[in-house]
C-alpha cells in the first residue's frame, strides 16, 4: 500500500551461435578446433538426450543431468584409421557429448539418428575440469559423423574440440 518507485532493467538475450542445431553443425577437422561458443545456444526441438548412466563411463551422461541446456553441434569425417579420440579440453567451462551416426541432419527431427557414444566427464582431464572424452573405433573412413555439446547445467563460454586419430 502506498507508493513506490520500481525500476526493470532487461538484459538481451545473446544471439545463438551459427551452429545452433544439427542442420547448421559446424565441420572439425584433426587438431584443436577453435573460436566456438555455446554462448545464447538454445534447445531445439526433438534434440537427443544422451540416457544418464553415470559419469565417467563411454555410453551416457551423468545419472543427474536433468536434460540438455545449451548445445552446439558439430560434424566430423572418421578417419582412414577407423579410431579417433574427442575432447573437450580447452573449453571453458563443463561440457558433456554425444556422437551420433546419420544420414543427414533430418534424423535428428525423425528419431533415426544413432547414438554411438556420449561422456560426461573425462577422468583424465589435463587443463579443464570436467572436460569431456569419447574413444571411437571402428568408424568408417570418409563417414560424417555428428557431434553433440551440451554445456552442463546451462555452463556457457568458448568451445574447443580436439580431434585426434589413433591406430
Amino acid at each position: 500500500e502506498g507508493n513506490f518507485d520500481l525500476t526493470v532493467t532487461c538484459t538481451p538475450q545473446p544471439p545463438a551461435p551459427a551452429n545452433d542445431n544439427a542442420c547448421d553443425a559446424a565441420p572439425l577437422v584433426l587438431g584443436a578446433n577453435t573460436g566456438f561458443t555455446n554462448v545464447g545456444a538454445t534447445v531445439e526441438a526433438g534434440e537427443p538426450l544422451p540416457a544418464p548412466t553415470g559419469c565417467q563411463v563411454q555410453d551416457g551422461w551423468c545419472d543427474f543431468e536433468n536434460g540438455l541446456d545449451n548445445t552446439t553441434w558439430f560434424t566430423f569425417t572418421g578417419p582412414a584409421s577407423g579410431n579417433l579420440i574427442i575432447d573437450t579440453d580447452g573449453s571453458d567451462d563443463d561440457t558433456q557429448i554425444a556422437a551420433y551416426s546419420a544420414v543427414s541432419c533430418q534424423d535428428f527431427a525423425t528419431g533415426s539418428a544413432v547414438q554411438i557414444a556420449a561422456n560426461d566427464d573425462n577422468p583424465d582431464w589435463v587443463t579443464t575440469l570436467f572436460s569431456s572424452i569419447l574413444y571411437l573405433c571402428d568408424l568408417t573412413p570418409g563417414q560424417t559423423y555428428y557431434l553433440q555439446v551440451d554445456g552442463y547445467d546451462g555452463a556457457a563460454g568458448a568451445v574447443v574440440v580436439n580431434l585426434t586419430e589413433t591406430t
